[in-house]
């Protein structure tokens, strides 16, 4: 078969327009339109000149063939399409650092001034246990004046009973948004929930009702 001959500035150009879509994050795919194993950076106007140039690379010694390039990303695609992203597990024991406008949350809540101020002063931490095949979790607030427990599983709604917190009863359901764990407490309250996420070793806590939001961050053991 006779080869094409193709100016070094057209394989130059060619080469950082693979590049560049690579190091974007672009996925090698077929170019079903063609039916070539090329990636989609050069399924354009080039796409013709780039099959040359990957299939001369076929004849070079040591490269690897249009062909077995082609199987390799048709592997890839199958295993990519069938992955399932991993949620994070929280399991662990964090321990109170700091908060933010936590008082505020607890006068919405209508607990009175001085319990509020002996509530602002704990320093409470988090025992949790998270099974992440069954979804099931559970969640021990620890304090010097008072625990609070619960347990649940993720997409599920539950009765909760909030009597150590306020005395109030809520319809629970804590579910996935993203990597971050969403809890809405339907109840007396209005916009009553709350929102968990992971950075590193911190547990971010960020508390709601009533468009009052308070927030808690917590440090995991060692």
């Amino acid at each position: 078969m006779k080869r094409s001959v193709i100016p070094i500035e057209k394989i130059l150009r060619i080469a950082l327009e693979v590049r560049s879509v690579f190091k974007a994050g672009a996925h090698p795919e077929v170019n079903s339109k063609h039916g070539r194993g090329l990636p989609l950076a050069v399924t354009s106007s080039s796409s013709r000149d780039s099959l040359v140039i990957f299939e001369c690379l076929d004849s070079s010694s040591g490269s690897e063939s249009v062909q077995s390039v082609r199987s390799r990303q048709s592997g890839v695609l199958r295993k990519s399409r069938g992955l399932k992203m991993s949620k994070p597990n929280y399991t662990g024991v964090y321990h109170w650092i700091s908060q933010d406008n936590f008082e505020a949350y607890l006068a919405a809540l209508d607990i009175n001034i001085a319990l509020r101020k002996v509530v602002c002063m704990l320093r409470p931490s988090k025992h949790i246990e998270h099974d992440v095949n069954s979804g099931n979790m559970k969640i021990k607030t620890a304090t010097t004046f008072k625990n609070f427990d619960m347990g649940f599983t993720l997409g599920q709604e539950f009765t909760e009973d909030l009597g150590p917190v306020d005395g109030r009863k809520c319809q629970t359901t804590v579910d996935w948004d993203g990597d971050k764990l969403v809890c809405v407490q339907k109840g007396e309250k209005e916009g009553r929930g709350w929102t968990h996420w992971l950075e590193g070793n911190l547990l971010h806590l960020e508390l709601r009702v009533n468009n009052v939001v308070a927030k808690q961050v917590f440090k995991k053991a060692e």
